[in-house]
């Protein structure tokens, strides 16, 4: 029984941790979502992509949407819009998008946007 126990236990605080440090949850391809996100032709480029979970099933993502700098307010909610719905079905229930004009630098990594295409390459900050 003592066994048992520890070994869930153990197994439990793993897990937890995982939760803790924010780790992509499992069952989450990140390569599956990148390529949702490269079927939008009005995205141009995402980075500083971060999927995680609160409590190991409801899953969040936020991400930096590069898009034309001439796009409209409802053009941008449509493109949101689409975003949500791609990671709905990919078991992602919650994503918050931060909108930026293509050519302008990306103040929250610190990269050029006009140099910085993480979405269309196998690395970026994801984790």
């Amino acid at each position: 029984i003592t066994s048992y126990i520890l070994y869930h236990a153990i197994r439990n605080m793993i897990r937890a941790l995982a939760i803790i440090m924010q780790k992509v949850p499992v069952g989450v391809d990140l390569e599956k979502v990148k390529t949702k996100l490269e079927e939008l032709p009005e995205l141009l480029d995402a980075h500083d992509l971060h999927i995680w979970s609160l409590d190991g099933r409801f899953m969040v993502m936020t991400l930096h949407a590069q898009v034309a700098p001439e796009r409209t307010l409802m053009e941008l909610e449509q493109i949101k819009f689409k975003i949500h719905a791609k990671m709905r079905k990919l078991g992602i229930h919650h994503v918050t998008v931060e909108f930026e004009p293509a050519g302008v630098d990306c103040l929250g990594c610190g990269k050029d946007g006009k140099t910085h295409k993480a979405l269309r390459s196998a690395k970026d900050h994801s984790h």
